[in-house]
């Protein structure tokens, strides 16, 4: 006796490209995704977020966590800044600080000291590795700058010191207001003109402070 088995295959009609351009219903519809749970809280609870006093930050460099701020002390603890000049006079303080006979007598010093030698004003400044070393010294000596212009023609010691002088003795312009008018009290000899000495509110603060400073040491 011979048994036979037969298999039954089944299959899905498919729909043609026809039906649905004709709008048969397909018998699947796509499956809505559900919302996140935590994004319906905030829909719901919206209305319990006080706005009023809630404060938006704009990170920067000044207030960024990730920027650490510059500290001299700490991140350069052996850095320090020292200048080549013994004094530094501004520009409104060299015109009140020497004279032509200390200048003169000042010049030669510092010659004497370099060189051992005895100079003269018409001792020569022909050696230009000395000449500049010899400016530098009278200009950390004095607190001034003498410009290069002025070094260059200085072959004589005469002539280096009156560069200097017409350094010293010309009447400070204020660099904000070149065309100004300087005037001086020693400018007038009439008794009934003066010229107002009052000081400004940076030189008035120096002054209060150094009062204070002389107060102090008095007590």
């Amino acid at each position: 006796m011979m048994i036979t088995r037969r298999l039954i295959h089944t299959s899905k009609p498919r729909l043609s490209l026809l039906s649905d351009w004709f709008g048969q219903k397909k018998t699947s519809e796509p499956v809505k995704p559900q919302e996140p749970k935590v994004k319906k809280d905030l829909i719901k609870d919206q209305d319990d977020f006080e706005t009023s006093q809630s404060k938006i930050v704009f990170l920067n460099r000044d207030n960024s966590p990730n920027i650490k701020k510059f500290n001299a002390e700490v991140d350069m603890p052996d850095f320090k800044i020292t200048t080549w000049k013994s004094k530094n006079l501004t520009r409104q303080e060299i015109e009140n600080s020497y004279d032509a006979n200390y200048i003169n007598s000042k010049l030669l010093d510092i010659y004497k000291s370099l060189k051992n030698e005895e100079p003269t004003l018409n001792t020569e400044l022909s050696d230009l590795s000395f000449r500049f070393q010899y400016a530098k010294t009278v200009q950390s000596e004095l607190g001034i700058d003498i410009p290069d212009l002025s070094l260059t023609k200085s072959h004589t010691i005469s002539i280096l010191n009156d560069e200097i002088l017409n350094i010293i003795s010309k009447r400070f312009k204020s660099e904000r207001n070149p065309n100004d008018i300087n005037l001086r009290p020693e400018d007038f000899n009439a008794s009934n003109v003066y010229v107002n000495q009052e000081l400004n509110e940076a030189q008035q603060a120096k002054k209060f402070k150094e009062l204070v400073e002389k107060a102090k040491q008095e007590l």
